[in-house]
């Protein structure tokens, strides 16, 4: 009983407890969410789908590292953003080497012009657009990340592609 009325005793001032801090003000409308190519897709019985995550941000300023995909025939106005060094080979499948969480990265005011490739670990940082779409070629695209300019150069050589050419000598 006496440590029931030790408790008791506490409570009181527990209660009374000053309110915690305000929560820190809202990040400014240029800051962007952090996005893992994790939170992209989740496996249903159906197939794959969009998470939770990936809904709630579409039409927001996100940020996601990956590598460029390295495409035997470029694209025009933008790129491939995959979560591991890549090589797609158009002699096979093109685009079907890709993997599923795949983001085609659409470079404001490259339409029509190929963008550079860049190896090694890169950060694109833009608005999420979610949902099967077809650009002006034909190409779909589930996700789709539109951004302002095209990746600086990678400070780092970039790892070996998980497929190589078959052009290889």
């Amino acid at each position: 009983m006496r440590l029931a009325a030790i408790v008791l005793a506490l409570l009181p001032p527990l209660a009374r407890a000053e309110a915690p801090p305000p929560a820190a003000p809202a990040a400014p409308a240029a800051s962007a969410a952090r996005l893992d190519f994790r939170d992209l897709l989740r496996a249903t019985r159906a197939g794959l789908v969009p998470t939770e995550r990936a809904l709630a941000l579409a039409g927001q300023r996100v940020t996601l590292a990956g590598f460029m995909a390295d495409m035997e025939e470029p694209p025009s106005g933008g790129y491939w953003l995959v979560s591991r060094p890549v090589h797609c080979d158009e002699g096979g499948a093109g685009t079907g080497d890709l993997p599923p969480d795949a983001i085609w990265v659409v470079v404001r005011g490259r339409a029509g012009f190929q963008v550079e490739h860049v190896g090694g670990l890169i950060s694109a940082t833009g608005v999420l657009e979610v949902g099967p779409e077809a650009d002006e070629d034909g190409q779909v695209s589930a996700f789709r990340l539109l951004v302002e300019s095209t990746p600086p150069a990678a400070p780092h050589p970039s790892p070996q592609p998980s497929h190589q050419s078959k052009e290889r000598k």
